[in-house]
């Protein structure tokens, strides 16, 4: 257990440690027509949500000169204005933007689809390939604005850093996530064939840490941190900051203080 809140296993190999932290943003600007369980589809919308995103962070780059900035859009999309951006905070050295157009069927779960676009910036970045890397991976229109405290309060070491939750149902939250480089490549690469269906991927990922998919990783099931989201899902456009979700927040930090064994 870390601070009462993290559990880990797996052996204490080369992982994610002190040194460069890389903020990794996934991107899809104009989702292709039959994509799965997605109301928030307009391109312009989305464009702008992943703009002021991506000032965001820019601006908490900017301030941490151990970090970068990583964005991988699979939709094609020019990124001259995200690279603008970048360069107007003074961090253009410190940013990369890659995009190209994914293959993968989009009538499949969405994990499935970001899992395509995290193998492809794993081939692509050389970030990535820095020895020691922590990798922060974010749903890229959304902001989670205590990103700072999550880098800071992270585990010593880790592979795969993520959030499990039990209530309502057993899932992983992927919004946010921690890895290693090492770690990056197998959340994806040990499930790829499992994923290529329509039911909800983080269920997937979810049972192969239940299973022990993992065993041989650094594998830490919870957050030290609860993460504060601002910004629409994608499959309903509800906001994450509205009165609901701010609620679900407080209270699953009220119970990471006082309960930290229930994972809600």
């Amino acid at each position: 257990m870390t601070s009462g809140l993290a559990s880990f296993s797996g052996p204490a190999g080369s992982m994610a440690g002190p040194d460069v932290q890389v903020i990794f943003l996934t991107a899809t600007v104009s989702p292709r027509m039959g994509t799965l369980d997605l109301v928030r589809s307009d391109s312009a919308l989305r464009r702008q949500d992943y703009l002021d995103a991506f000032r965001f962070y820019a601006d908490v780059v900017r301030r941490n000169p151990d970090y970068r900035l990583l964005l991988v859009e699979n939709s094609g999309t020019d990124l001259a204005e995200f690279e603008r951006i970048a360069a107007d905070a003074g961090i253009a050295e410190r940013t990369e933007c890659i995009s190209y157009t994914a293959q993968e069927n989009p009538a499949l779960n969405r994990l499935y689809l970001e899992g395509g676009l995290i193998r492809e910036a794993v081939k692509r970045s050389r970030f990535i390939s820095l020895p020691g890397v922590g990798i922060w991976k974010v749903t890229g229109r959304y902001l989670v604005t205590n990103i700072e405290a999550l880098i800071r309060k992270r585990p010593k070491v880790f592979d795969i850093y993520v959030n499990l939750r039990d209530y309502p149902s057993r899932v992983v939250d992927f919004y946010f996530a921690g890895f290693s480089r090492k770690g990056l490549e197998a959340v994806i690469a040990r499930i790829w064939d499992r994923l290529q269906v329509t039911s909800p991927g983080e269920l997937i990922l979810r049972q192969a840490i239940d299973t022990n998919l993992f065993a041989d990783l650094g594998l830490v099931k919870r957050l030290n941190v609860v993460p504060f989201i601002k910004g629409r899902r994608g499959h309903d456009n509800r906001q994450y900051d509205g009165v609901t979700q701010v609620a679900k927040y407080w209270v699953r930090v009220a119970m990471n203080a006082v309960a930290p064994r229930i994972w809600i």
